[in-house]
């Protein structure tokens, strides 16, 4: 620089004005060599070393420990999963197994008309043969498929238990299958879900079908309804067998035929007609007809249900009015809907015809027809016996009287030949 030569000048005059002290002072500042010192500082490092490691040790302690920790909740989580799916599993094998369908439904509140479908198992279809793609998701199958006899009675169910009128909801109805015909189901159901106000908002359930069931069980009351009616036949045939066995006077038979007949059955109204081949003429010994007993005349055979009977020697059901005329009646009792005529037998001979009648159509069925043919056998074996024991009577007496009359002709002949 051209300014230096001015510059040296100047720091000269400088150094030339300062004292010797000051000259020293300067020296021994800026011109003393620097003492470098090697070498290492333990305690300087320990000092730092020490909380470092210590530190150091207690975050891997504590990693080691929260990795364990968390390897033991894996592992727990990893149980519960795999127990959950086995639970699944064993659910839903069971589910199938017994036919049985799982459902979900928020009920109808306030802002919702109907109930809300949320979830329907697969297995929940397939009892009625349907696909879950049939219906639309705002649909409810149940609903839909419900027997038009049943929704009253089922929604009653359901209302009641949404309100907490009971306990569970348990209710037995038809649903319409996809062939047509109808599957008997039994429901039950529990609300799972309230609101803070006390509201139903979810409920769930579980169906079965019980078909077969059903089934048995209409097939056992048939059964047990047939045992008993038959027990009734039976005993209404040992009574009446019995006191016709014992009765020996016609007119005691028939009043005795007509008066259990006609209890047995509810007729309302009952005649036995009795047929005399010699003068062709059907008379009618027993006639009731309501509370009454009414006196009916003497008719030729010929036209009528008594004379078709007697002909056939078979059986006469009529459910209305209309098939007894278009059967051929003649006489019609025009408040009784049913006829039930069946033949009396002698000995194979058609002797008479025992019929009931009721207002009801197609009141007797065909064990009250086998009731009424067995009574009218049991009444033509006694009708015979009276007849044969009112033959053996005749005899008997005109026996006696001519027994009577030929002791009585010995004696005058020996009162004649005396004198």
């Amino acid at each position: 620089r051209q300014d230096w030569p001015e510059l040296v000048g100047i720091l000269n005059k400088v150094i030339n004005d300062m004292s010797d002290k000051e000259k020293r002072l300067i020296k021994n500042t800026w011109m003393t060599p620097m003492e470098v010192k090697y070498g290492i500082d333990l305690k300087r490092i320990l000092m730092w070393a020490v909380p470092i490691g210590a530190f150091s040790v207690l975050i891997i302690l504590f990693v080691v420990n929260w990795n364990r920790r968390l390897s033991n909740e894996i592992s727990k989580r990893q149980k519960v999963e795999d127990e959950l799916r086995t639970s699944q599993q064993t659910l839903k094998i069971a589910l199938e197994a017994s036919n049985t369908g799982v459902w979900m439904f928020k009920p109808k509140s306030s802002e919702s008309s109907q109930n809300y479908t949320e979830y329907i198992s697969e297995q929940w279809f397939k009892q009625v043969g349907h696909e879950p793609d049939e219906f639309e998701a705002d649909q409810d199958p149940c609903a839909i498929l419900l027997h038009p006899d049943d929704k009253a009675a089922t929604f009653k169910a359901l209302e009641d238990h949404v309100k907490g009128e009971s306990k569970t909801y348990e209710k037995e109805f038809r649903l319409k299958s996809k062939d047509g015909t109808w599957k008997w189901i039994l429901s039950k159901g529990q609300i799972t879900k309230r609101d803070r106000d006390g509201r139903a908002v979810k409920m769930t359930g579980v169906q079965l079908d019980i078909t077969e069931r059903k089934k048995m069980e209409e097939e056992t009351n048939r059964l047990l309804a047939e045992t008993q009616q038959r027990n009734t036949e039976l005993s209404i045939i040992n009574r009446v067998g019995q006191e016709l066995t014992e009765a020996l006077d016609l007119q005691d038979i028939i009043e005795l035929a007509g008066k259990t007949l006609g209890e047995a059955l509810e007729a309302h109204s009952l005649y036995i007609a009795l047929y005399n081949r010699q003068t062709d003429e059907i008379r009618f010994p027993y006639y009731k007809s309501g509370n009454r007993l009414i006196e009916q005349p003497t008719m030729k055979l010929g036209k009528g249900l008594t004379s078709l009977i007697l002909n056939s020697a078979q059986p006469l059901v009529c459910g209305t009015l209309r098939q007894q005329k278009e059967e051929g009646a003649v006489i019609v009792t025009a408040d009784c809907e049913t006829y039930v005529g069946v033949p009396i037998l002698a000995e194979k001979e058609t002797i008479g015809v025992l019929s009931v009648q009721h207002p009801e159509p197609n009141r007797y069925t065909q064990d009250d027809v086998r009731l009424v043919s067995t009574i009218a056998a049991n009444l033509g074996i006694a009708l015979d016996n009276a007849r044969l024991f009112s033959e053996t009577q005749a005899a008997k007496e005109a026996a006696e009287d001519a027994t009577k009359a030929k002791s009585e002709f010995l004696a005058n002949m020996s009162h004649e030949i005396r004198t």
